[in-house]
């Protein structure tokens, strides 16, 4: 029997622990004088707040996957204890768990199944394993029959914008792109390309001040501002907040790990 096991919670307690004990020394000049730490420590701890909520929704999605199969197993040997092959018909209804099904309970239960198996059709979890954050969300549409942008901004407006904001960060951090901007004269300048995304989300969400300044000519405490770790942090236990990670089993034992041990 094959066994998933996640990275991306240890990756999550590796990150509670540099935020509690290493930013707020790296917030201090006086602690880090060297090229720009503070920074790189702000550039790694974003590609790592990416990588906690793709893994988290892998394993939510490698869970439903291998639910359904079990289910499929569980659903359809009651039936056949249970209910004549002639009483079968599929009816359009939610899913009901309970501890003693009774033979409308498992009509429902074998309906919701197959409408699941329906979606899954050609889906695997090693496909599941190698997907990107963007094929992520279609695969994710597509097995549940829901739309992720839905449940996200149903917690809150724009969750979904704002986690894929962190996403764009990511990328552009690792794909090691340079900061492209237009100089005019001193602190003034405008920034150009895939930079200008960037800028323009940190604008919208005050994370920097319109008449900001680059410190020499470095640029990149303008695209990463100290307001930044803090504003995605919070992103991201919104994120793992949302009502069908409370109901995965993995994923919500992960989080109560991480989170509240």
């Amino acid at each position: 029997m094959n066994t998933y096991t996640p990275t991306w919670n240890y990756v999550a307690s590796g990150l509670n622990f540099l935020i509690e004990n290493q930013v707020r020394k790296a917030e201090s000049k006086n602690e880090f004088e060297h090229y720009k730490i503070p920074e790189g420590i702000s550039l790694i701890l974003i590609i790592s707040f990416a990588s906690v909520m793709e893994g988290a929704l892998k394993t939510y999605l490698i869970e439903t996957i291998g639910k359904g199969s079990s289910e499929k197993e569980r659903i359809g040997k009651l039936i056949n204890d249970a209910i004549p092959s002639s009483e079968l018909r599929i009816q359009e209804t939610e899913i009901s768990f309970f501890p003693d099904p009774t033979k409308d309970e498992l009509i429902k239960q074998k309906n919701e199944n197959d409408q699941l198996f329906i979606r899954m059709k050609n889906i695997t979890i090693e496909q599941v394993e190698k997907e990107t954050w963007e094929k992520l969300i279609v695969l994710f549409n597509r097995i549940t029959g829901k739309e992720l942008k839905d449940l996200l901004d149903s917690k809150r407006r724009n969750l979904f914008d704002d986690v894929n904001a962190i996403f764009s960060f990511r990328n552009f951090i690792i794909h090691s792109n340079s900061i492209k901007h237009q100089i005019f004269k001193e602190n003034d300048f405008l920034f150009q390309g895939k930079s200008i995304r960037l800028d323009e989300y940190l604008k919208k969400n005050k994370l920097i001040e319109e008449n900001y300044k680059s410190e020499g000519n470095y640029f990149i405490e303008c695209l990463i501002p100290k307001k930044i770790i803090p504003h995605f942090k919070k992103i991201v236990e919104e994120y793992l907040d949302v009502n069908f990670f409370k109901k995965c089993t993995t994923v919500a034992n992960l989080i109560n790990l991480i989170y509240n041990e």
